[in-house]
């Protein structure tokens, strides 16, 4: 299973969902590539663990501080030249069955996991997304391809990306780097709902448009996918994606609360006793919002004042 790798972006504050992504892959893959791109905006914490346990590779970028999905286009930037095929991952997912097999069977350099929309987009749509009129000034060449794309999940190929294209709404060297925040409201997200389809365009490629991924909260309104055996068997062939739902390090409070618990159990298992404990105290100090807001502000004042970056 060498042909797709996976990139897992991950922060301080959702470290907790990192581990059961990680764990989730791992229980389908065991051998599949993974690295991390660690966002350090709200503070370092350590992955030393996890990498060592799971065979998982730290990526480290010329920045350290990305903040807002910045990090994924560093990362093609600065990969501009690779040819190998990459499935982008926020943290904040889980591997519902062998995923990898569905993506295999396409051979598109890229894959993305669409949502269709006609004309007149409705407002929430370009809040969402992007408003394709906002954007033609910067873009003339856009042509909106009927549908867009959640960017937590998807199948890139870097060295088809033109940084030139990434560079009229985004600079790499200047925090927040996004350049043209008014017309792309949703940062990277709006960016590559823009920049992909021109790539597309531009290199006559014909993009996967694979129906793999769900999201969390309309997922669990169906009672029988409560069921954790149901999930896990390896048939389901889907991420769950928990953005816009409640996200917590008390499980329990989460939706799919069986499927995540086994999840950690899987994490669980590839850890001793003393291990254990000390993940779960970084769960609890890592998410702590007083704690991060703090090391936000001070990390924010390096950057001012000492350039640091």
């Amino acid at each position: 299973m060498d042909s797709i790798s996976i990139v897992i972006f991950a922060n301080r504050r959702d470290f907790f969902l990192t581990k059961l992504c990680v764990a989730s892959i791992r229980y389908y893959y065991p051998e599949v590539e993974i690295y991390l791109v660690k966002d350090i905006l709200n503070g370092n914490f350590n992955s030393n663990l996890i990498e060592k346990k799971f065979n998982v590779k730290s990526i480290r970028l010329s920045k350290k501080y990305f903040g807002w999905g910045a990090a994924k286009l560093h990362f093609l930037i600065e990969n501009k030249l690779s040819q190998k095929k990459i499935l982008f991952l926020d943290s904040d997912i889980v591997f519902l069955g062998k995923v990898l097999n569905k993506l295999l069977n396409n051979n598109s350099s890229f894959i993305l996991n669409p949502e269709y929309f006609s004309f007149p987009l409705e407002s929430l749509v370009k809040k969402y997304y992007v408003d394709p009129d906002k954007i033609k000034h910067i873009f003339p060449q856009y042509e909106f391809p009927g549908y867009f794309f959640n960017v937590g999940q998807m199948v890139l190929t870097p060295s088809y990306v033109e940084e030139s294209l990434i560079n009229l709404c985004f600079d790499k060297n200047k925090f927040p780097y996004y350049t043209r925040i008014d017309s792309f409201n949703t940062a990277e997200q709006s960016i590559l709902n823009v920049v992909l389809p021109i790539v597309f365009n531009n290199h006559n490629i014909k993009p996967g448009l694979v129906d793999f991924m769900k999201w969390s909260v309309s997922f669990f309104e169906n009672n029988k996918n409560n069921n954790a055996d149901f999930l896990i068997d390896g048939n389901c062939q889907y991420l769950l994606h928990y953005a816009g739902d409640v996200r917590t390090r008390n499980l329990a409070k989460m939706k799919g609360f069986k499927l995540l618990s086994f999840f950690k159990n899987v994490h669980n298992s590839y850890l001793n006793d003393f291990e254990i404990q000390y993940s779960n105290f970084q769960d609890v100090f890592y998410s702590n919002r007083f704690i991060n807001s703090i090391l936000y502000k001070i990390n924010r004042v390096k950057m001012k004042v000492f350039n640091v970056n």
